[in-house]
């Protein structure tokens, strides 16, 4: 039995960031912005997706770890958007599929907290970005899982433990988009009740980080002074509702965007991902293309 639907879309999120496998490596910055679109009213998860990387501007240079865990190379991030712009085009993105249409609904989904809560308000806050309000308030379906399943599991082997084939590369954010998103259809079809779990209130957005200022590739950037998180053990309890986010009011707009599909094999990195930039059309009739 099918919960009951209080939105009009899901927009599933997944984000990396820089990293390395030593404690304290701060400020963690997104590397890659990704996300799917999930038709609330039949479940079908839309062909199109949304895949743009961020330039780091703190540390640059990524570690061979972080290389390793996300496969994205130098060269991608090198070249690539501020994460400013990257919202400005995804807020674009979400425009031209009709999400952000009056009268339209949709809230954000992650996999914990760190997304939304942790990563991207932090980095917003010590860039100064101006962040669109939709982003502040989010279903964490790992919370939604364990209400079901009575199971803590990492996101790979909750897709299997739903009897669902892991589909693409751990750690690349659209693969990892995709299948919270192929999840979430699952535990909807079980019943599950997909009810916002997390936000952040006004008297939040502005929060008491210690913060100190560094000239960076000849830019200012603010350091945000708190340890790094880790997304996947990372769970904030909110147990506060929110009303549907609409369309109209969703903050920044700007640039033309574009669509990218990771590859799902083992093919070294730069050549795996030698295409993920490559752009894609959004088209009406892929959009009811079932992919769970």
């Amino acid at each position: 039995m099918r919960s009951k639907r209080r939105f009009d879309y899901y927009v599933v999120y997944d984000f990396e960031a820089t990293c390395d496998d030593i404690r304290g490596f701060s400020p963690q910055e997104i590397i890659e912005f990704s996300c799917v679109v999930v038709d609330a009213s039949t479940l079908d998860i839309w062909q199109e997706g949304f895949q743009r990387y961020a330039k780091p501007t703190v540390k640059p240079r990524l570690t061979p770890f972080c290389t390793q865990l996300t496969g994205i190379a130098q060269d991608q991030v090198d070249g690539a958007s501020s994460l400013k712009d990257v919202l400005e085009m995804h807020d674009e993105w979400l425009r031209e599929l009709g999400v952000l249409a009056k009268g339209k609904s949709f809230v954000p989904v992650t996999w914990t907290d760190w997304d939304l809560e942790k990563q991207l308000q932090t980095e917003c806050l010590w860039r100064e970005i101006e962040k669109p309000a939709y982003y502040n308030q989010w279903i964490n379906l790992k919370k939604i899982f364990m209400n079901a399943t009575r199971r803590t599991l990492p996101l790979g082997r909750a897709v299997e433990y739903m009897d669902l084939k892991w589909q693409g590369r751990q750690h690349c954010g659209l693969d990892d988009a995709r299948n919270t998103a192929r999840l979430l259809v699952r535990l909807s079809h079980n019943g599950a009740a997909l009810n916002v779990t997390g936000r952040i209130s006004a008297s939040r957005s502005i929060l008491p980080y210690l913060s100190r200022s560094t000239e960076k590739a000849g830019s200012q950037s603010k350091l945000e002074s708190r340890p790094s998180v880790d997304k996947e053990t990372t769970d904030t309890v909110c147990a506060a509702e929110a009303e549907p986010v609409e369309g109209g009011d969703s903050g920044r707009r700007n640039g033309e965007p574009r669509t990218a599909e990771c590859t799902q094999d083992e093919e070294p990195i730069r050549k795996r991902h030698a295409n993920s930039t490559s752009t894609t059309k959004v088209s009406k009739k892929s959009r009811g293309q079932v992919l769970c």
